[in-house]
């Protein structure tokens, strides 16, 4: 024939694990400091060549993701060490956002979430079980401060305004849904996350925020909620962040109206409810035209440049020795994005 197709070939679920595995296994080491006998020229020149051999692997595994070769959903794993790593990989795994985000912009913001839930349940499991610190398991506060950093990669409040909703209603759900309040039980186990999703409530339009609310009074207004109860704090202030800048208020005074008392035999969200009940909006913001008008794609000029170098091939001086990421892994020059992403440490 004169012409051939492009080769499909999907990995099994099996086979996409065990390359995550290698991955992980290999790339995100913790470096063995005393483990070096003699700091000099010559372990310097090894330590380097050693981190270039872990640069290449994971720009090899983020081009399968990319080249949907891989599904999206493996590139969870990889997001998660986007702050612990961030001087050695921080420019291969950004790159990666920016791509998976221009494959499909909904998938990206899901794997997102994806990414922050798998962290908040390790950790979770871990003060429950109260065994002793496993390496893997991040903080609550690095992940507060992941959720952050990946909050800022929403520029465009526009562009992105569906992705931002999604996070905030699948955060919603991932805390309540299935939670069946008991004496016992007076809170869903995993409240405290809506701090964690909090940091996503400045990138909800003014419109859109009170959308979000009336869906999480959806969820509440079934549970006898006492928002003077420290235990309830999470839910608090997560209220607040979504009421502050829609009605123009501070966070502070919201948090204080929470505590005043309410009539017994009534829900304390009543009120709050009716008001919710009153927008006319639909759940989803942008209907399906607008969404795909949306839809990112490459420029012309950017294939050209794609075309004559790789954006994931990986460059010989290791990135060690420079001060910064301009001649980095997968710099395709996308400078105006950097503003968004990148924040002083």
């Amino acid at each position: 024939p004169s012409s051939f197709g492009p080769l499909l070939y999907t990995p099994s679920p099996k086979l996409q694990r065990a390359l995550l595995t290698f991955v992980c296994a290999h790339v995100f080491v913790v470096q063995d400091c005393d483990g070096q006998s003699a700091v000099g020229e010559d372990s310097e020149v090894e330590r380097l060549e050693e981190l270039h051999r872990r640069r290449n692997v994971l720009a090899a595994f983020c081009k399968l993701i990319v080249h949907r070769v891989l599904e999206m959903s493996m590139a969870a794993e990889v997001f998660m060490y986007y702050m612990k790593y961030h001087n050695d990989f921080g420019d291969i795994i950004k790159e990666t956002m920016y791509r998976t985000r221009q494959m499909d912009k909904m998938d990206s913001a899901r794997t997102l979430v994806l990414c922050l839930q798998q962290l908040f349940v390790r950790l979770k499991r871990e003060q429950e079980s109260g065994a002793r610190a496993h390496p893997g398991v991040q903080t609550f506060t690095s992940i507060k401060e992941l959720a952050r950093r990946f909050a800022l990669t929403f520029g465009d409040l526009i562009k992105f305004r569906e992705c931002v909703v999604v996070i905030h209603r699948n955060g919603i759900e991932f805390v309540f849904q299935e939670f069946g309040q008991t004496p016992d039980a007076p809170t869903p186990p995993y409240l405290s996350y809506l701090t964690i999703l909090g940091e996503f409530s400045s990138k909800l339009l003014k419109q859109d925020k009170k959308i979000v609310f009336s869906y999480l009074q959806k969820h509440t207004v079934e549970h006898i909620v006492d928002l003077r109860e420290e235990c309830w704090q999470p839910l608090v202030y997560y209220r607040a962040s979504l009421l502050a800048a829609a009605e123009g208020e501070d966070a502070v005074s919201y948090v204080s109206s929470d505590r005043k008392p309410y009539l017994p035999g009534r829900s304390p969200f009543s009120k709050q409810k009716l008001e919710g009940s009153k927008s006319p909006c639909p759940f989803s913001p942008v209907d399906s035209k607008v969404s795909k008008g949306h839809r990112s794609s490459f420029s012309p000029s950017h294939q050209e440049k794609t075309t004559d170098a790789d954006p994931f091939s990986v460059p010989a001086d290791p990135p060690a020795k420079r001060l910064n990421f301009e001649g980095s892994v997968l710099s395709t020059g996308h400078e105006a994005e950097d503003d968004t992403v990148d924040v002083e440490l």
